[in-house]
């Protein structure tokens, strides 16, 4: 047992190792590249900020019915680059919001999460 997990731990902290070998880079998101794959992730989200109220009599002074809302509509993390070969490709874009984990429409969904919002695997 204790061979099996020092062989894991060497494999696994090779590749540690290897793919702190190249700095990540920062721009459109945040890049780890090693010799055998690449990965690309980004986060996106989109605020909404509502502000409504009265006032009465055309003076600002009494401004009445304040109500203030802060939502998050969306928020997206999102992966990509390649493994093994820069012939495999792939692109994954997770939901993380209400709005975009909400159930499916209808009962023939079984009104499951959609976290996954887009999957992609490429072959050249």
């Amino acid at each position: 047992m204790k061979k099996i997990l020092l062989a894991v731990l060497l494999i696994g902290g090779g590749q540690i190792v290897n793919a702190q070998a190249k700095k990540p880079k920062f721009g459109k998101g945040f890049v780890i590249e090693g010799d055998n794959y690449k990965l690309k992730a980004a986060f996106r989200f989109q605020n909404l900020f509502t502000n409504e109220w009265n006032i009465r009599n055309d003076d600002f002074q009494y401004v009445e019915d304040l109500q203030s809302n802060f939502m998050v509509r969306r928020a997206r993390l999102k992966f990509s680059g390649w493994a093994y070969s820069p012939k495999l490709k792939y692109k994954m874009e997770l939901g993380l919001s209400n709005k975009d984990l909400s159930g499916g429409n209808g009962p023939e969904y079984k009104f499951t999460s959609r976290m996954i919002l887009d999957a992609i695997i490429e072959w050249n």
